[in-house]
Order: structure tokens, then sequence, then C-alpha cells
């Protein structure tokens, strides 16, 4: 019998958290923000600093920033893509996590955009790539042509490293 892709079920939050060159005072672009619980427990580390949520998708932001509001966090501001002109000046954010699979592809064209206007000289980049069970990629581009290609020009891949059985972190830095 074959598993089904669950996106979030086996995704360790806690072991992603360490895996990330995070600091409590940086400020910290997530691209995607579907699992809440992945922006409950950056937006509380981010203690001192601040998470900007960024989806295309105006639901989802939604019910990020009620989930949010309710614990109380308030260092987190919900954009959408569109807007992120609006909030942020040049070389203002030190780290930016990408989640491949719930991004679309002209949100990723975007984000890569972002990154040389926005990101620090010295910020880190990571991105959590889905797969399926049979370790194939359940998001419907390749993340290694979509993304590390356009980040090898200015960034170096440093490591990968599984983050439970559906998910890989692909870390970055300049």
């Amino acid at each position: 019998m074959e598993q089904s892709y669950e996106p979030f079920n086996e995704m360790d939050v806690d072991l992603l958290l360490t895996l990330l060159p995070i600091r409590p005072y940086e400020h910290v672009m997530i691209a995607g923000c579907s699992n809440t619980a992945l922006c409950i427990s950056l937006a509380k580390y981010l203690n001192q600093g601040k998470l900007y949520a960024l989806d295309s998708d105006n639901e989802i932001l939604d019910k990020c920033k009620e989930i949010l509001t309710n614990i109380p966090l308030t260092n987190f501001l919900n954009l959408n893509y569109d807007s992120v002109t609006d909030y942020f000046e040049e070389q203002s954010i030190d780290g930016i996590l990408i989640d491949y699979g719930e991004t679309s592809q002209s949100s990723i064209d975007q984000i890569l955009d972002y990154i040389s206007l926005y990101a620090a000289k010295s910020a880190w980049i990571s991105v959590i790539e889905h797969t399926s069970a049979k370790g194939k990629l359940a998001s419907s581009g390749s993340m290694e042509q979509d993304i590390n290609g356009a980040l090898n020009n200015t960034y170096r891949h440093i490591r990968s490293r599984e983050v439970g059985e559906y998910h890989i972190l692909h870390s970055f830095r300049m």
C-alpha cells in the first residue's frame, strides 16, 4: 500500500530550527506560510527580531495572522508578495526561508528578485524541499533548477539535511 503525501505531518520543526543559522534578533522572511506551526516557532524564536510571513494566498495569510495573534506574538507581519516593496529597505533582511513545496513558480521568481534587493550581505537562505515517500519531488518543478541555479550565482550551497521523512533543508550563504 502506497503512502499518501502529507506535507507537514513529518516535518520536525524543532530540528529545522536547530539547522537554521538564525539568531533571536534577526529579521527573517518566510516565503510560503501555510505551515503555521513553523511560523509560530520562528516568531517565538525571533523574540528580539521580526518575522515577515509572505504568501500569495490572502486566505492563508489571514489564517496565519489569526493564529499568531491569538498566541499572542507581536513580532510578525503577514504580507502578500505584491506589497513587499512597501516594507523593506535594501539589505534589511538577515535570513530567508523558502518553503519550496508551498510556493508557486511566479512567487519563486519574485522571491529571487527580493533576495537581490533586500537580503543583507551576510544573509543566509534556506529552502525546504518537499519529497514524496519514494524520494521523488512532490512539487511541480525542480528546486535544483529553479532556486539552486539562481542562488549559486551569488550564494554558495553549504549543506542539505533531511528534516523528517518528507523534507530536505538546503542551506546557502553568500
